[in-house]
C-alpha cells in the first residue's frame, strides 16, 4: 500500500518510476528496516547487558559494603589490639621497673653478705686471737694460782709438820 503512494508521489512530481526500480527501492527499504529491527534488538541486547551490568554494579556495591563493614570490624580488632599492645607495654615497663627494684636490693643484698662474710672473718681472726689471748691469761693466772697453791701446800705442810711435832712432844 505504500508502495502505491510513493509511485503516485514520484509520478506526481514528473518523476516516473519502474516497477523494477521501485523494486530495488523497496527491498533497500526493507533491508533499512531490517537494519532498524537488528539495531532495535542489538539495542535490546545492549539494555540487557546494561541491566546485567547494573545488577552487577549492585551486588559490587553490596559487595564492597559488606568488605566495607568488614574492615571496620578488622579496624576495630585492630583498635583492640593497639589498646591490648599498650597495656601489655604498660606490664612490661612495670616488670622492668620492678626487676631494676630487686636489681638494686640484690645488689644491696651482695653487698650486705660481702660486709658480713668479711665481718664473720676479721671476728673469726679476732676471736682465734682474743681466745689464745684468754687461754694465755687463764694459763698465766693458773700458774700464778699453782704457784700460789704450791706455796700454800709448803706452809700448810709446815705448819701440820710443826703441829705433829707439837702434839708428839706434848702428847697429845
Amino acid at each position: 500500500m505504500w508502495i502505491k503512494r510513493i509511485t503516485t508521489i514520484f509520478m506526481e512530481g514528473g518523476i516516473t518510476l519502474s516497477e523494477a526500480k521501485l523494486d530495488l527501492i523497496l527491498s533497500e527499504i526493507q533491508g533499512v528496516k531490517q537494519d532498524q529491527q537488528s539495531l532495535h534488538e542489538e539495542f535490546r541486547g545492549v539494555k540487557q547487558d546494561q541491566q546485567s551490568l547494573h545488577e552487577e554494579f549492585r551486588g559490587v556495591k553490596q559487595d564492597q559494603q559488606l568488605m566495607h563493614e568488614e574492615l571496620r570490624g578488622v579496624k576495630q580488632d585492630q583498635q583492640l589490639m593497639h589498646e591490648e599492645l599498650q597495656g601489655l607495654k604498660q606490664g612490661q615497663q612495670q616488670m622492668h621497673h620492678r626487676f631494676d627494684v630487686l636489681e638494686s636490693k640484690v645488689d644491696r643484698n651482695q653487698a650486705d653478705i660481702v660486709s658480713i662474710k668479711e665481718s664473720i672473718a676479721r671476728i673469726e681472726r679476732s676471736v682465734h686471737e682474743d681466745v689464745v689471748t684468754i687461754l694465755e691469761t687463764i694459763e698465766g693466772n693458773n700458774q700464778a694460782k699453782n704457784a700460789e697453791i704450791s706455796t700454800l701446800n709448803q706452809r700448810l705442810f709446815r705448819v701440820e709438820s710443826t703441829v705433829q711435832k707439837i702434839t708428839e712432844h706434848e702428847g697429845i
